[in-house]
């Protein structure tokens, strides 16, 4: 099985990171997939390019889930990194507010389940896979469960 990203446990220095995909989590612990026009088949995460002018800790993180998936993040802990392409855990919820954001279809399930749908639909890069994650602890139980080293988000609008 190929490796697609190394294990972290703290940021990277924001000088190593040019790119971020999200595994955006509600506060119920279901994690949510975006659906494309194609169907339940054409799945996809919440990534982006960090913009020159962005901090990824506090712009990018932001605006991100917001351009891509309508989702406004209040906890985010970053996970693997690849290169300069950084995977991270956000929890959130669907964005309901003036600001311009997505319009996208989301689906929400199980960590597991969600892991499987990615490799199913044949995005291996994006189905993380379960002993990946068992350096961190399963999330998001143990993300909400160590709130006090998560980074809280912007205020909600």
């Amino acid at each position: 099985m190929a490796r697609y990203f190394s294990p972290i446990r703290s940021d990277p220095a924001t000088d190593r990171v040019r790119a971020i995909t999200f595994v955006p989590f509600l506060p119920d612990g279901r994690c949510v997939l975006m659906v494309g026009p194609a169907g339940p088949h054409d799945l996809a995460l919440p990534s982006g390019e960090v913009r020159d002018d962005e901090d990824y800790l506090i712009d990018t993180v932001l605006r991100i889930p917001l351009e891509t998936a309508g989702f406004h993040y209040q906890r985010f802990r970053p996970f693997g990194l690849n290169g300069n392409h950084l995977y991270a855990w956000i929890e959130g919820a669907p964005y309901r507010g003036k600001r311009p954001h997505a319009d996208a279809v989301l689906s929400a399930g199980t960590w597991e389940n969600a892991a499987a749908r990615l490799q199913d639909a044949g995005r291996p890069d994006l189905g993380w896979q379960r002993h990946r994650l068992d350096h961190a602890r399963r999330p998001p139980l143990r993300l909400r469960a160590r709130a006090a080293r998560l980074r809280p988000g912007a205020p909600p609008w």
